[in-house]
């Protein structure tokens, strides 16, 4: 939706549903499974731990849909330009099967070390506030990330955070070759 020149807005659904989709299997996965697979090498003087060897596996299925929601709007002023963006996406659904009849793991708000998704934390959203006169920009984007458990801590609660960023750029003019 794009209401006038300076703001835009827009609203996805999307949802994806793959098979057979070909993985590295998780390291921290193999060793909850068995302490003793023969992939885990160990130091033979201290028994630490020196290599995992993890084998690219076929899993069986994810299915997994959310929503993004992004807004931009620039405000051009005789003080240069002033900018708002957000984009936030939140995942509604994550529900994969490592192996063929295996049971589907529910895998948002999760931080999925024992499995081969990612940290999946439901919500993830970006603003930034921007300004740039002539050859100069200013701008500062705040990141936040929602709170997620932690599956191979008894499902300890990683906090929701939130991140600033602030940065200066200075354009260089354009030179002129003869």
């Amino acid at each position: 939706f794009k209401p006038s020149q300076q703001m835009s807005v827009s609203l996805d659904y999307w949802r994806y549903d793959y098979e057979d989709i070909i993985v590295k299997e998780s390291a921290e996965g193999v060793l909850a499974a068995d302490p003793n697979d023969p992939k885990i090498i160990r130091d033979p003087i201290t028994n630490s731990i020196t290599r995992v060897n993890l084998d690219f596996i076929n899993a069986s299925s994810v299915v997994t849909d959310g929503i993004d929601l992004i807004f931009d709007y620039r405000l051009p002023t005789d003080k240069g330009v002033f900018g708002v963006n957000s984009n936030s996406t939140y995942i509604n659904s994550y529900q994969l099967k490592e192996r063929n009849g295996g049971e589907a793991i529910d895998a948002v708000g999760q931080r999925n070390e024992l499995n081969i998704a990612r940290p999946l934390p439901p919500w993830r959203s970006m603003l930034t506030f921007s300004w740039l006169y002539t050859n100069h920009e200013v701008s500062t984007t705040s990141r936040y990330t929602d709170s997620y458990d932690d599956d191979a801590n008894d499902d300890a609660s990683v906090d929701h955070h939130l991140t600033q960023d602030i940065q200066y750029r200075y354009f260089l003019p354009l030179i002129k070759m003869i």
